[in-house]
């Protein structure tokens, strides 16, 4: 179902009004969105064996009637980039339509299926990927069952996989959970992808509930379990009493069975206690040696910190913390296994959006070992693609995706070495 009211203002004030009064569609009918190119490209997703890329359109400015998913095939383009003016000006072997204000996919374990969010209609999705083509196997925007399930709570928005069944031997089913930027629950679903029908995408009947003063989560991640260790969710929730914001939470637990969401047990660390911070962005798990950690995007004030956790009572402490460029936003963890002499070859990346910039960091230190500034406009998602070594970030005000090498030999660089989609100019006033 396309949307039927135009949007009737065209400056991005004006817009924010006159959203609330085109019955939960937003954008212009009968204007499709381009399938051949990103606009305000969001959150991305690259499949286990590097060989696809996943990035989503968001219709940011409202100039159509839905936001979209484009596919792109990695290993076509892989040689046409081997230096930062090289440009792929048509990577996109397949597009669909989602509503407006999708983000955040992920694929599934053998790359055959794309979940994700978006907020307009507050849907999940899930997306058939069979090759080079990606569908929900109808017509018309991808918002309808049995591809799309409708959400009760506000701005869905982070979507983990917690347990696989497309995996080689599997049974096709797929479990998950997925937040609300505006909601203080988050449900577990489950993906039967043999089926055709209603069945196919189901909530978890217990919802998991983040507290009274929870306004809303900003970003999930997943630990798998591993021997001697359990499951575990790690959640950043933002904090609110009667309209008043009282800060963040590190939140973490282990994942319960099915339809067990209620049962879960929470450890809670404050993040203005612990670290300064009023909120953060973005979250991930990475290794420490025998342990894991996290590391978040703190915002207000901006910075970078690292929280080990303890594996028996899932306690989390501050164990790092380093100043941040501008407006930390998205995260990725960079692991390309060890070097020569034995070292473990692993980085974090973070995108930075007001200043223009993408950092390297040690996982352990927090200390930047390299960046790229001022390769395209407003950085936003950041993810990696380990197989080949490379990493992809969406610039969302150059309607491009900048490609980067991770290594030169036995070090690990930034490297900018071109760009999917021409990037738009910069505006000659200089404003954005």
């Amino acid at each position: 179902m396309k949307c039927s009211s135009p949007l009737l203002a065209v400056s991005r004030a004006a817009a924010v009004v006159a959203v609330a009064g085109v019955g939960g569609c937003i954008g212009q009918a009968g204007k499709p969105i381009p399938l051949d190119e990103a606009r305000f490209p969001m959150g991305m997703a690259v499949s286990a064996d590097g060989a696809r890329l996943a990035v989503v359109s968001s219709n940011f400015d409202f100039a159509f009637d839905s936001g979209a998913v484009l596919l792109a095939d990695v290993n076509a383009f892989a040689g046409e980039l081997n230096g930062p003016d090289d440009v792929v000006k048509n990577p996109w072997t397949s597009g669909v339509p989602i509503p407006t204000f999708g983000d955040r996919p992920v694929f599934s374990a053998d790359g055959s299926h794309l979940l994700l969010t978006s907020r307009d209609q507050n849907l999940l999705h899930e997306l058939v990927v069979d090759g080079d083509t990606i569908s929900c196997e109808e017509d018309d925007v991808c918002d309808q069952a049995p591809h799309a399930l409708a959400l009760e709570g506000n701005d869905p928005f982070d979507v983990v996989i917690v347990s696989d069944g497309t995996v080689e031997g599997g049974d096709g089913v797929i479990r998950g959970f997925v937040t609300h930027q505006t909601a203080r629950v988050g449900n577990f679903f489950t993906v039967n992808t043999a089926a055709d029908d209603n069945t196919r995408l189901q909530l978890e009947s217990e919802v998991v509930d983040f507290g009274d003063d929870v306004f809303g989560v900003r970003s999930v991640a997943h630990r798998p379990a591993r021997e001697g260790r359990d499951a575990r969710i790690f959640a950043v929730v933002e904090r609110r009493l009667d309209g008043v914001a009282l800060g963040a939470s590190l939140v973490g637990f282990e994942v319960p069975s099915e339809n067990r969401g209620d049962d879960v047990v929470f450890a809670t660390l404050d993040l203005q206690v612990a670290a300064g911070a009023r909120t953060a962005r973005d979250l991930v798990i990475v290794s420490d040696g025998d342990d894991d950690a996290l590391v978040a995007a703190l915002q207000l004030p901006d910075a970078i910190a690292r929280f080990g956790f303890d594996e028996a009572s899932g306690a989390m402490q501050l164990t790092g913390l380093s100043d941040s460029c501008l407006t930390p936003i998205s995260l990725a963890t960079a692991d390309l296994g060890v070097d020569a002499v034995g070292r473990r070859r692993q980085r974090v990346l973070v995108t930075c959006q007001n200043s223009q910039s993408v950092l390297m960091l040690d996982p352990g230190t927090l200390a930047v070992t390299d960046s790229s500034r001022f390769f395209g406009r407003s950085p936003y998602d950041v993810v990696v693609d380990a197989v080949a070594g490379r990493a992809y970030v969406s610039y969302f005000l150059d309607n491009s995706i900048g490609v980067f090498a991770l290594s030169d030999g036995d070090t690990m660089v930034l490297d900018p070495v071109g760009r999917l989609g021409e990037p738009l100019p910069t505006p000659e006033d200089g404003r954005e």
